[in-house]
């Protein structure tokens, strides 16, 4: 993605590129700075059955129990609908994590090729939802947000809906030719063991790759010694 976007942004302070699809061993970013991290690949070049307790995708049994559950308490899920829902509980959630990220419009996700994808409760809430880029034929999570931090009683609730999620993207993206799924990463190098469960239970794997960094504000090159703003 390095040759589809430029390296210089008026008003940004840092540039982040997350989604390559060279081998590290090919990419040569002047400016750049190399940060290994984990990332969380599943298999879908397997086949599957629509009973998500005999799928073929290699789910661990506390993700098919919550996905039984989901179906149990009538979630439902729409693809490329809702946007304007989704819009606000995306941004609504980027505010309550504190992330430092500008907010979400249609038009930023709807640039890249890919799919929105809805979960909802069985009176119609939005518990979680999430965009997915399609890559050749990888399928990658841009972002993911989710109404427990809006409302701690929907925890369990969503616990449910965000596997029941990713079972319906793993199969969409079956659908349009994708042959493995890339979560996002995991910072903990260290520990592979800090890589979330809820990534394996899919029947992931684990492999480095890494994430590259360009600060454009010289104060961050300068707070980062003091471990200020530091990516890392």
């Amino acid at each position: 993605m390095f040759a589809d976007q430029p390296h210089h942004l008026k008003g940004y302070d840092r540039l982040v590129f997350t989604m390559c699809m060279k081998e590290d061993n090919e990419i040569k970013a002047d400016g750049f700075t190399a940060y290994p991290f984990w990332h969380t690949i599943v298999n879908l070049d397997n086949s599957y059955t629509e009973d998500y307790k005999l799928d073929g995708f290699g789910f661990d049994g506390n993700t098919r129990a919550n996905i039984h559950r989901a179906v149990r308490a009538g979630m439902t899920y729409k693809i490329n609908e809702d946007w304007d829902n989704y819009i606000i509980l995306q941004n609504n959630f980027i505010k309550a994590k504190k992330l430092w990220l500008k907010p979400y419009e249609k038009e930023f996700l709807q640039q890249f090729k890919g799919f929105l994808i809805n979960i909802y409760d069985s009176q119609g809430t939005m518990l979680e939802a999430g965009y997915f880029v399609i890559m050749g034929d990888k399928l990658w999570t841009l972002s993911i947000c989710s109404y427990r931090l809006i409302d701690k009683s929907y925890e369990r609730l969503c616990s449910h809906a965000s596997r029941f999620l990713y079972y319906q993207a793993m199969k969409y993206g079956k659908e349009q030719g994708c042959k493995t799924l890339w979560f996002n990463v995991g910072k903990d190098l260290d520990h592979p063991d800090s890589v979330s469960k809820f990534k394996l239970g899919f029947g992931g794997k684990r492999i480095q790759k890494n994430t590259y960094v360009k600060d454009l504000n010289p104060l961050l090159k300068v707070a980062g010694r003091f471990g200020i703003g530091r990516f890392d």
